[in-house]
């Protein structure tokens, strides 16, 4: 027969399994990071929304609506300026996004 436990050692050993998923995840997370630095992620498109300061540059009013020449061409991620790296990887695979932000900037 199992020995009846107290609610204190429940709830002990609920917060050691939550701190044990807690440490996992964080390391799944980082491996995860590095496996997208390897393989050229550079920015995710949940960290968009985060990005401020943003500014287009390439705008030309004779190619309304679709500015194909625009581009994001500067933007801060908490308070520090994005590589140009950075910055040429978001116009090249969030371009739904970048046009989208380009009519907030311009309007």
């Amino acid at each position: 027969m199992a020995k009846k436990r107290t609610f204190e050692e429940l709830l002990n050993e609920v917060q050691k399994l939550a701190d044990e998923s807690k440490a996992i995840s964080e390391r799944v997370s980082s491996e995860w990071i590095e496996i997208e630095k390897k393989a050229g992620v550079l920015f995710k498109y949940e960290d968009l929304d985060k990005l401020d300061n943003l500014y287009f540059e390439g705008i030309d009013g004779r190619d309304y609506p679709d500015f194909v020449d625009a581009y994001l061409s500067n933007a801060n991620l908490n308070d520090k300026e994005l590589t140009t790296e950075e910055l040429d990887y978001i116009n090249e695979n969030y371009t739904d996004w970048v046009y989208e932000e380009l009519q907030n900037f311009i309007y």
